[in-house]
This record gives structure tokens, sequence and C-alpha cells, in this order.
């Protein structure tokens, strides 16, 4: 036994036949070394850190790394690095927090893949909190599935962890569609509304809303210049008209704020390409009217003497 000179960590000097595990290589639990002394070792480029893991109830390495780490999924004889991650030695790259999830950048096999986990929320009872986060999850899943069947272009799903409220899917790259409109021509920003119209549209004719359709939830992807829908954790299935009308109105409102001074030929455009994919598209666009007709008596019920007007 040596130790590093940059480290001062115990380390050994491996033998030929001793698998290197690192992000770019994955271990496969089943195959991971343990040393004499019932220890499991991680091989690193300077050094060998030897982990002891007691064994008092005669239980096989790993059992002992799933009990070690708290990992319920732990599957024997799966390519993966949840034992290093979790450890924090080779954390992923974190992309974004939100409300009720983290997103994470990663590579699988080679592939860069986005992973989506639903974290864990203190204020709430552990059993409730467990429960959502796994039905949340799971119908995500089912939406993100769903709308590409439909025929609207969404990442793939390639696993889920239901232990851990994980999805992996395809990390799409490309262009949010909030930035493209910034600096496209108008030929090509033209075209990209229609294509957004025809999408909604094909997701209401599956009875699937999307619940946040904003521009900043739809990428532009680098090189086919498909628009791919993202982020489908506040969608659901309805037919009801009123609930694709709120679909449409949060993204005319996204337009509005970012985009005004284009809003009036991106509105129609999309509005045109929408009515092409869906029957009922003309009650829907007047429901909009509706629900807007609806927030300007709150306003006014709120506010009758109109304090604060201009």
């Amino acid at each position: 036994m040596a130790t590093s000179e940059s480290s001062g960590m115990p380390y050994s000097v491996p033998s030929e036949n001793t698998p290197i595990y690192s992000t770019s290589n994955p271990a496969t639990i089943t195959n991971r070394p343990t040393s004499t002394n019932g220890s499991v070792s991680l091989m690193f480029p300077r050094f060998m850190l030897f982990i002891p893991l007691f064994d008092s109830e005669g239980r096989p390495p790993v059992q002992l790394i799933c009990v070690f780490l708290n990992k319920k999924d732990c599957v024997p004889g799966r390519s993966r690095t949840d034992l290093t991650r979790a450890m924090h030695l080779f954390p992923m790259e974190v992309l974004a927090r939100g409300a009720e999830a983290v997103l994470y950048a990663d590579v699988v096999d080679g592939r860069k893949v986005l992973v989506k986990e639903r974290v864990r929320k203190s204020y709430r009872i552990p059993e409730i909190d467990g429960r959502l986060r796994r039905e949340r999850t799971n119908h995500e899943v089912k939406l993100l599935t769903d709308a590409r069947a439909a025929g609207v272009p969404t990442p793939q799903v390639l696993d889920v962890d239901k232990a851990g409220n994980r999805i992996v899917m395809e990390f799409v790259e490309g262009e949010r569609v909030k930035e493209f409109l910034d600096h496209s021509t108008p030929a090509r920003i033209e075209k990209l509304c229609e294509r957004i119209g025809r999408l909604v549209g094909r997701l209401h004719g599956r009875g699937i809303t999307h619940g946040d359709l904003t521009t900043s939830n739809m990428i532009v992807h680098r090189d086919s210049g498909k628009v791919y829908f993202i982020d489908f954790g506040l969608g659901g299935y309805s037919n009801r008209v009123e609930e694709k009308a709120v679909d449409l109105k949060l993204l005319r409102d996204a337009l509005k704020a970012a985009h005004y001074k284009i809003l009036k030929r991106c509105w129609g455009i999309i509005v045109e390409g929408y009515k092409k994919e869906f029957k009922s598209a003309e009650e829907v666009i007047k429901q909009i009217d509706a629900i807007e007709g609806r927030m300007r008596y709150a306003e006014r019920a709120a506010n009758p003497e109109g304090k604060g007007r201009v």
C-alpha cells in the first residue's frame, strides 16, 4: 500500500486484470471488485480508494452498497454510475432547479441525456410526498409517450427510476423557441409558427393538454429543425374546451410578453396551423376570449374604483 503524492490518501497499484471505473467506463455492480478485508474498491487515475463496508449480517457486497447508500434501486448487473454519484464523486451537471424537480445533464453509455428528478419536500408528510412524486413522475412519462405517439416531438424516455423518481430522457440539442424568435428571418419565423400551431392541434386532438405551453417549453432541434415540446409536468388529459383554451392563452401571453412586435403575425399563423389539425379549433379560440373577459371582470371587481390605473 502506498500514498498518493497529491492527496495523501492510500492507494494500490492495480494488476492488468483490474477494471478501472469512471464516468466514461461505468461499472457493473456485480463485477465490482472487493479487497481482502471485504471493503469495496473504486479505481481512480492516481489512487485506489477503499471504502469499508461492515458485513455484520453476512450480506454480499452488492446488498451492502445498497444499504450504505440507501439506494433501493441498485440492480445487480446494471451498468450504472449511481454508486459514485450518490457519494458525490462524479456529480451530474445541474441545469435547472424548479419548484418540483431538478434537471441534470448526464452521459449514459456515451450518450448525453437529461435527467429529471422530483425532489423531496420537507413540508409534506413523507408518505404523501413519496406518493405524489411517484404518481407525478409516472404521469409525465405517460404524457411524453402519448404526445410522441400523436406526432408531437418530445424527448424520448430512455429509462424511469421509480425508486428515485427520476426520468432519464433524450437530451434535445437546440435552442428554445423564445430565443429562436429573437434572431430568425421572417420566413423562418412564419414556418416555425405554422408548425407550432399544427403540433398544438395534434396534442389537443388526442385529448392532451400541456399545462405550461410557452415558448420556453419548446426547443428547435439544432440539426433537424423539429420543434420539441418539453416539460409536461403540469399536463393532463382532458376534452374540455376550457383547458385547451388555457393552453393557447398561455402561448399567446408568452408571445405578447417577449415578442410583442411580431405577436399579431405569429399568433395569426399559429391559429391557422391549429385549425388545420384540430376540428374543434374554432370553439377553443372563442373560449380564449371568454376567459379573458372573466379575467377583466375579476380585476374590476377587485378594484371597483380603478385605483392604480393610468
